[in-house]
């Protein structure tokens, strides 16, 4: 099967915004499709995944997530982006000597661990110094997929 039939077949597929699909891949002539999100969905998913990787300090010490203070470490935390996130938490969950969820504090300590190499500028805040961090790991993608 050609590709000018695979295109053919992508654009006669329903156009309803909620079912587009693209072409994937062709795997020995037949055309895979894969369903586009929406901005909605991958948004959620996102979300979703950000809650859960803050809901693993329940699951390390082999507790019930409690929802409310599920709420507070997600206010708290609302501006760390999903990679800062991880390290934070992983480094919380290492460093934690007791069986209780580690506190924001410990969270914080090793987000700021994962930043040091930003070298902190006179006066800046560490939500600027997430910025320049983000900003950094988007060049990384830049050079990697340039």
């Amino acid at each position: 099967m050609s590709a000018t039939i695979d295109l053919y077949t992508l654009a006669h597929v329903k156009s309803d915004p909620a079912n587009d699909y693209i072409l994937a891949k062709v795997v020995e002539g037949q055309p895979m499709y894969r369903r586009v999100r929406t901005e909605e969905e991958l948004h959620r998913a996102g979300m979703e995944k950000w809650v859960g990787t803050i809901a693993e300090l329940w699951d390390a010490i082999g507790k019930p997530v409690d929802e409310k203070r599920l709420d507070l470490y997600c206010r708290q935390l609302v501006d760390v982006p999903q990679g800062l996130l991880e390290s934070g938490i992983a480094y919380a969950i290492r460093n934690n000597t007791f069986s209780t969820v580690p506190p924001i504090g410990l969270i914080w300590e090793g987000i700021r661990k994962e930043l040091a190499f930003l070298n902190p500028r006179k006066g800046e805040d560490i939500k600027d110094r997430i910025e320049r961090w983000q900003q950094n790991e988007f060049k990384k993608c830049a050079v990697v997929f340039s």
